[in-house]
């Protein structure tokens, strides 16, 4: 059972996921859950269900008979919705939110369109279980309204719990989480009052601590543990049978013989006293529905399952064969036991670490200013600005005086001189040169320069 009101909004999501490890820690895989959410504390009639498919208000909601794996697949589902007053809200109100808490159970929420009113929750667990069932109860809630409209607890569930259940646990969270939590000792009041048997207050206690806490103290309450002495016969008590289906045949083997099991109207319920050894049920059955064979030894559940038969539909009918075995050697050995183990702590060794004295306390010693200094600032005149240069000490480097500059002197007119042009027909090459001066031989007689040096 889940407190789903404004106030648990910040802590309910830790009661789905403490949740999570109570099934997931139960080793029995035959075990059945029911997912019950409330939305306040306020009435007698607080821990109710909504029939309707469509809520239309905030309105108690809860599952069908779950198996483990479909209650943790719920448990996911409801831990990814937010609240209204949480951080990016899934839904806008809380009308919307009941809604969509309901819609996250699917085909597994508990539905009755023809009810006129909201069912009691303890009502729907005895119309979805049966009477020999073993059924324990773990609440989670926080403190409770004490001003104003102070809040109670719904007095019919708690009686039936406490009269029904193996264990009926409350675990109640006063830990401040957000501003709008009711943390006040209202709720274990009430619970006190009414005698209530287990109320587990988490407050102030560490996380991981309250998870091993509250899954062993649970563990411990709610699990059935059956004694028998080995080598006793024990009574085995076998049923078969369904509307619409008939048993033809069904043997008892084992034990150095196999038996026939009488046949009544197509049904098969009978007590067999067996000793020690591994036994086996044959059992053939035909029509159309569903099939139930249940064997319980010395009144414990050890086998309850539901089988469909289904005919054709011309009404022939087929034919569905199952082999169970079950071996009554120790009573309650059918689904084996977890070994209890042998470093289990002794009641009394674990004692809480002492709490402080008061005034014994000392905050741990704050940090020293003088651990860290600051750069020393220059002391005053110890500083000394470069020197300015005294007016009139600054000299110009001197200008040059009129006259003493010379520019390089450029060149006389008329004494650069620029090589000769060639003459036309002066230069050719080497042979020609020599050609041109020996032209007219009379005239420079035995005359022959070389012009080419």
């Amino acid at each position: 059972m889940y407190d789903y009101s404004s106030s648990y909004a910040g802590k309910v999501k830790d009661s789905l996921r403490l949740s999570k490890k109570i099934i997931e820690a139960n080793k029995n895989p035959q075990s059945k859950h029911i997912l019950q959410l409330y939305p306040d504390n306020y009435g007698q009639t607080s821990y109710h269900a909504s029939g309707k498919s469509q809520l239309n208000d905030t309105k108690g909601i809860s599952s069908k008979l779950l198996s483990k794996q479909e209650a943790l697949e719920i448990i996911d589902r409801l831990l990814a919705i937010n609240a209204p007053s949480e951080k990016n809200p899934t839904y806008q109100n809380y009308g919307a939110y009941f809604q969509g808490l309901a819609d996250a159970m699917g085909a597994h929420r508990y539905i009755d369109e023809a009810a006129t009113v909201d069912i009691p929750f303890e009502e729907i667990v005895d119309r979805i279980t049966k009477s020999t069932d073993t059924i324990s109860v773990i609440q989670y809630t926080d403190g409770w309204m004490d001003k104003g409209k102070p809040e109670e607890m719904d007095r019919s569930f708690a009686t039936w719990a406490k009269g029904r259940a193996k264990t009926f646990m409350s675990v109640v969270n006063r830990n401040q989480v957000t501003d709008n939590d009711t943390n006040s000792m209202r709720s274990i009041e009430q619970m006190t009052a009414l005698g209530h048997p287990n109320i587990y207050d988490m407050t102030g206690k560490d996380a991981n601590v309250v998870t091993d806490e509250v899954v062993r103290r649970f563990m411990e309450t709610a699990t059935v543990r059956v004694k028998a002495v080995k080598g006793e016969n024990q009574t085995a008590h076998i049923v078969l049978g369904g509307d619409g289906v008939t048993v033809t045949k069904a043997v008892l083997k084992g034990g150095g013989s196999d038996r026939q099991l009488t046949i009544r109207d197509g049904k098969v319920d009978v007590s067999e006293k067996l000793p020690d050894g591994n036994y086996t049920i044959e059992f053939t059955a035909t029509g159309n529905g569903n099939l139930k064979y249940q064997i319980t030894i010395d009144g414990n559940n050890a086998i309850d399952k539901t089988v469909a038969v289904t005919g054709s539909s011309k009404g022939a009918t087929s034919k569905e064969t199952k082999t169970d075995s079950f071996e009554p050697v120790a009573q309650g050995k059918l689904i084996p036991e977890l070994s209890i183990p042998q470093n289990k702590p002794v009641k009394g060794e674990y004692k809480e670490p002492p709490k402080p004295v008061k005034g014994e306390y000392k905050e741990p010693p704050k940090p020293i200013p003088e651990v860290y200094r600051e750069p020393e600032k220059p002391v005053k005149g110890e500083y000394k600005e470069p020197e300015k240069p005294v007016k009139g000490e600054y000299k110009e480097p001197p200008k040059p005086i009129k006259g003493e500059y010379k520019e390089p002197p450029k060149p006389i007119k008329g004494e650069y001189k620029e090589p000769p042009k060639p003459i036309k027909g002066e230069y050719r090459n080497h042979q020609n040169l020599l050609r041109a001066n020996i032209r007219n031989p009379k005239s420079q007689k035995h005359r022959i320069t070389n012009e080419s040096n």
